[in-house]
């Protein structure tokens, strides 16, 4: 069996039919009931449009159903193997197109059989130069998945800066209990003289030396007499010189910004300093990046705008050359 494409998507009655049909709106409601056009409604339109100019060519060049459904079918299937990859491969489609179509121009079996005449294939080969090829990007553009560029960074001031701030805490902290710990310990002149004169008091009140004073055992006629101790009356310490000191400290502290809330509110944490340092660069250095970078493309959609513009008209000129070609040999036989 020959490798050709006839009757693989449109069978002999489908054709007729589309023949049969007078209409252009009618003819694109008859080729979505029988074609695949998948779920994408925009793609689909464009299909459906492609395939409607096809068999309207097909239509207009008087082509049998057989040669109808072979050209539907060589159309379709360099479609599908030009949409295949997102990247630009003109050259490769171009070829794969000229090689199917010569598979149904000449009689080869089993390799190729003859569907076109030479005549047919010239016809069809302008035809696709000057509709599909022409309009190849366009394709590509619609059909193909779309290649973008995604950058991540990572900062590493920004996932220390956690513990750093808990560092800091601690350390503000351990400094506050410090200065705490050294204002109970220091005393006036005045307090230590006092401490030396009377005794060290609990919290209770209570004379610790009195309290563990032995009791006193009495002998008499009645038995032992127990004397309760003597309570002397409690001395408070007068604190104003300590508290003083205290108050003047930590106005100091204050003023100085020793304290972590005072010292923490007019200036810019360090999550902050590194999210403003990360935009800043971002920002510096991705800007030019993606301006090149847009530079670039655009210069080489340009270019290969331009490379399959002047291809196109190599092979125009070519297929002129080869009409005149062929005009001059029979004009030279008819004088003949």
């Amino acid at each position: 069996m020959s490798k050709t494409l006839t009757w693989k998507h449109l069978s002999m009655n489908q054709v007729y039919d589309f023949y049969t049909i007078s209409t252009g709106e009618e003819a694109l409601r008859y080729l979505a009931s029988i074609v695949e056009i998948g779920d994408d409604p925009q793609r689909g339109a464009i299909l459906l449009d492609f395939y409607y100019y096809n068999l309207r060519f097909a239509k207009d060049q008087h082509f049998s159903p057989e040669q109808a459904s072979a050209f539907f079918s060589i159309m379709k299937t360099t479609h599908d193997k030009a949409m295949a990859s997102p990247f630009i491969n003109l050259d490769k489609d171009y070829t794969f197109f000229k090689d199917v179509l010569l598979h149904h121009s000449v009689h080869r079996p089993p390799y190729s059989q003859k569907v076109f005449s030479l005549a047919e294939v010239k016809a069809i080969t302008e035809y696709a130069v000057n509709t599909y090829f022409r309009h190849y990007l366009m394709y590509k553009y619609a059909f193909t998945k779309k290649l973008r560029l995604e950058l991540s960074f990572d900062n590493d001031l920004v996932n220390e800066e956690p513990d750093k701030k808990q560092s800091e805490e601690e350390i503000a902290g351990s400094a506050g209990l410090e200065a705490e710990g050294t204002l109970h310990t220091e005393s006036t002149p005045e307090e230590k003289q006092q401490g030396a004169q009377h005794p060290a008091i609990d919290n209770s009140g209570v004379d610790v030396q009195q309290s563990e004073q032995p009791q006193v055992e009495v002998v008499g006629s009645g038995g032992n007499l127990e004397i309760p101790p003597v309570k002397e009356p409690a001395a408070t310490p007068q604190h104003t010189d300590a508290k003083e000191t205290v108050v003047k400290e930590t106005e100091q502290s204050e003023v100085k910004g020793t304290t972590p809330e005072v010292s923490g509110q007019g200036r810019p944490t360090p999550q902050e300093i590194a999210a403003r340092e990360l935009s800043a660069f971002v920002t510096a250095t991705l800007s030019t990046k993606i301006d090149e970078l847009r530079k670039t493309l655009l210069t080489r959609l340009q270019t290969q705008e331009d490379q399959i513009n002047s291809k196109l008209r190599k092979l125009e000129e070519k297929e002129e050359e080869r009409e005149r070609s062929v005009k001059s040999k029979d004009a030279k036989g008819k004088k003949k």
